[in-house]
């Protein structure tokens, strides 16, 4: 049967990025005693009792039927007030949209404000749905690497330079998932300025914003005159633990609100009315529970971040604020995948590779500290055992990302590299320079020989690793120096082959 091209957009490494998530599951829910810290919410803690009341007393008052699709009148007149208090502005009823999520209202923004031809910036690394959910409508995705040795904080010359005249919005997530920063009020400035200049769209996912220290964050539509272009999406997931119950929210101006309207009657037609209930008891009571689960947030970051800084051989990246703690593996000579795979086969700890938040992701692993302190304690010391194991294995070796190249199998079970990417990739290697450090001999390339041999070396010039990943799953896999070539691994017809280059200390 035939699919639409939506299919396409929808899918891809953003969809299949969760794959070790589901197997830990899976494992889990067959007994197995397995510690999940790939997905952000809080394991063992429960929605505070007075919502759960609330829900139930709203049940019992018979609120079960259909809803006000864009939101009940209480609720959108919380949401108001809470926005007005949290953004400094005056925030009407008619400036809020109830969505199932967050997530859904970034949908639902996305095909409001975008269509094919236009093109849509996200910030690396970016929340894993980002591009399908950006793409959805047809547009373009343009995305903005960011520097894990820079704490993946944010430079606005690099997101004003990828600006063009088909640019409709610029998205941006802060405080940021998956690595925890805060963007500075300049670089903010800047975006809202040429949102203002240019008719752009600033699309901000603010879900995190409750787990940063007062004051600590200025929402974009605060910024005097920047409201109209600013669409702020946010939810009570994380500031109230109500990941389940998802209720989400849309803060923009009235004309984007009515458009939303319309989407919603043929997306969802409204969300349960004791739900929206539940939610207008968490935003009335929002001060003591966001600040009891930022304290506690906070304590085990700084738990964890001094654990892990401790081990040789990796080093924590950003993790200011938020959910998670983001740590790099890359001087270890194996990829986060890898070692997320390892960690849960050998270890039963599940931990989120970032490599599908965009390439500034590649050699980062994501780890949610909502656990309790003996299993993020168990954890990290699994992480360093996971981390000895392959310092034994790479000893001396230091590898540097260079590049990604994507190749097409001639053969259904192997990828073959012809002259022509095996020259772009010495052209990348040999613009990446290492000042003050030794080469290790040996470029490799690989082929599938006519009589289905092994693979085969090739010019002997640089040295590399090589990291591929069949299309059709998540898992990568290391193709190591072993004599006579690679090691002979079967892969699927489209390959994403990640170009290492290797130096010794």
């Amino acid at each position: 049967m035939r699919f639409s091209d939506l299919t396409r957009r929808v899918g891809g490494k953003g969809a299949d990025a969760w794959q070790i998530h589901y197997t830990a599951q899976e494992r889990q829910r067959r007994g197995e005693s397995v510690i999940i810290l790939s997905i952000g919410q809080e394991m063992l803690e429960t929605t505070p009792r007075l919502i759960i009341d609330s829900a139930f007393d709203s049940l019992n008052r018979g609120r079960h039927h259909y809803s006000d699709i864009g939101g009940e009148p209480q609720l959108r007149n919380a949401l108001a007030k809470f926005a007005s208090a949290q953004m400094g502005i005056s925030i009407s009823t008619s400036n809020c949209a109830v969505f199932a999520g967050a997530q859904n209202a970034l949908f639902a923004a996305s095909l409001c404000t975008l269509e094919e031809g236009d093109e849509a910036i996200i910030i690396e690394p970016y929340y894993a749905t980002y591009p399908a959910t950006f793409s959805a409508g047809g547009a373009d995705v343009i995305s903005v690497p960011t520097r894990p040795e820079d704490d993946f904080m944010l430079r606005a010359e690099a997101v004003l330079e990828r600006i063009t005249d088909r640019t409709r919005c610029i998205v941006i997530n802060c405080p940021q998932n998956p690595a925890g920063v805060i963007y500075s009020n300049d670089c903010i400035d800047a975006l809202v300025e040429v949102c203002q200049k240019q008719d752009i769209w600033l699309i901000s996912d603010e879900v995190y914003s409750s787990l940063a220290a007062p004051n600590g964050f200025r929402s974009p539509a605060s910024i005097p005159g920047a409201f109209e272009r600013c669409i702020t999406v946010s939810s009570v997931s994380k500031s109230h633990r109500m990941t389940g119950w998802r209720v989400g929210w849309i803060i923009a101006d009235e004309p984007l609100i009515r458009h939303l309207f319309n989407l919603s009657v043929c997306m969802s037609y409204g969300l349960p009315m004791f739900i929206q209930d539940a939610a207008v008891t968490a935003l009335e009571h929002s001060k003591d529970v966001s600040e009891k689960i930022r304290h506690e947030i906070d304590r085990k970051r700084t738990m964890a971040v001094g654990i892990l800084n401790q081990i040789n051989g990796i080093q924590v990246r950003g993790a200011r604020v938020g959910m998670f703690v983001t740590f790099d593996v890359r001087k270890l000579g194996v990829s986060a995948t890898e070692f997320a795979w390892k960690l849960l086969d050998d270890h039963q700890v599940a931990v989120l590779p970032c490599i599908a938040f965009g390439r500034s992701g590649a050699g980062i692993l994501r780890m949610n500290i909502g656990e309790s302190v003996s299993n993020l304690e168990t954890a990290c010391a699994s992480i360093n055992d996971l981390a000895r194991t392959f310092a034994a294995r790479t000893k001396n070796w230091i590898c540097h990302f260079v590049d990604t190249l994507w190749i097409d199998g001639r053969t259904p079970n192997y990828p073959s590299l012809d002259d022509s990417s095996f020259s772009v990739i010495q052209q990348r290697i040999r613009k990446f320079s290492f000042a003050g450090s030794s080469f290790h001999s040996g470029f490799f390339t690989w082929r599938h020989p006519p009589n289905g041999g092994g693979w085969t070396n090739g010019p002997t010039t640089w040295s590399t690793a090589a990291l591929a990943q069949d299309s059709s799953r998540s898992r990568w896999m290391v193709l190591p120096f072993v004599a006579g070539g690679l090691r002979r691994t079967r892969l699927g017809r489209r390959t994403a082959v990640h170009i290492w280059a290797g130096t010794v200390s």
